[in-house]
This record gives structure tokens, sequence and C-alpha cells, in this order.
């Protein structure tokens, strides 16, 4: 159930900090109300031009163009650089879901991914090229992260998804 809120609360925040204004507006305290609302009493919902975070007590979300990683985030697991678009983690630090843009190519960004992995201890489980598209996964300990690498047609820019999630430890109901 979290995991659906915070995808529908995701979408709804990319979409609203898609036609930011810069200054927080009616809109933004509706919208921080229903948010608040629909992800349940503990959520706390702050909508800032073009920022949205959302704390509750399963897990954060940011997204828009000031998000930062989460600051448990994993040391072992490399970011490529570019623009950190969302950072979602969910509790516990049992899962993490980052999406970066960069200018790299998927070929480039994968090779990158498979070595930068290895180098901290992963093993490499799956690596697919799929053209425009990539995907690389690897496992560390009860650890599971799994690189997604794409460009939309007729763009340049790539977008980089980061999934992350620890296997050993036990997500409440």
């Amino acid at each position: 159930m979290f995991k659906k809120t915070l995808v529908f609360a995701g979408v709804l925040a990319f979409i609203f900090t898609a036609s930011g204004c810069g200054q927080k507006t009616l809109v933004e305290n509706q919208m921080e109300r229903q948010l608040e609302k629909n992800l349940g009493g503990d959520a706390k919902v702050q909508v800032d031009g073009e920022n949205v975070n959302i704390q509750t007590q399963q897990g954060s979300l940011q997204v828009g163009e000031n998000v930062s990683l989460p600051q448990d985030f994993p040391s072992d697991v490399y970011v490529i650089d570019g623009q950190l678009m969302s950072a979602m983690k969910n509790v516990a630090g049992a899962g993490f879901q980052v999406v970066v843009k960069s200018d790299k190519s998927v070929k480039d960004a994968q090779e990158l991914y498979e070595n930068k992995l290895k180098e901290q201890g992963w093993t490499i489980t799956a690596s697919m090229d799929l053209g425009t598209a990539s995907v690389v996964s690897a496992k560390k300990d009860e650890r599971v992260v799994t690189v997604s690498i794409g460009t939309e047609e007729g763009k340049k820019e790539l977008t980089v998804i980061i999934t992350i999630v620890d296997n050993s430890i036990q997500m409440p109901n």
C-alpha cells in the first residue's frame, strides 16, 4: 500500500513541479494538505516551488530541482554524475530508489556501472544491452541493486534509475 501511495504522490508531485511557479501558492498549500490527507495522519508534505518533500513513518520521497540523496544511502553504490531528479527511501533503509538525468550514453553508463559496482565488491548477476536502454543487476550480501538506464527516443538526455533492496531488513506490514 505504501509503495502505491508514494508512487501516486510522486506522480502528482512530478506533474506539479513540471508547472512550478517559483513561489508558494494556494495550489501548493492545497496540494500539501491533500497529499497529507491521502498519505495518512503521520505524513508531512512540503511543496516549495519546484520541490516536493514527503516524510512518513514508512519512508521519504523528494522530487524536484534541489533533491539530495538520503543521508544513509549506501556508499558502495555509485551514483552517476548528473541532475538528481528524485530520491525515495522506505522504512529502515530496506530500500532506496533514485532517478538521475545524465549526458552520458547508454553504453557508457552501463559499462561505468558494471565497473563501479565490481570495484565496490558487488557481484554482477545480469547485464543487458537493449540499444536505447540497458539494465545492470548486482548482489552483495543480502542486498540487490538494479540500475535501469535509458533515453527517450530523439532525446540525448539519459535517465538512470537506481533501485536498492536490502532483503535482510523486515518491512512492517
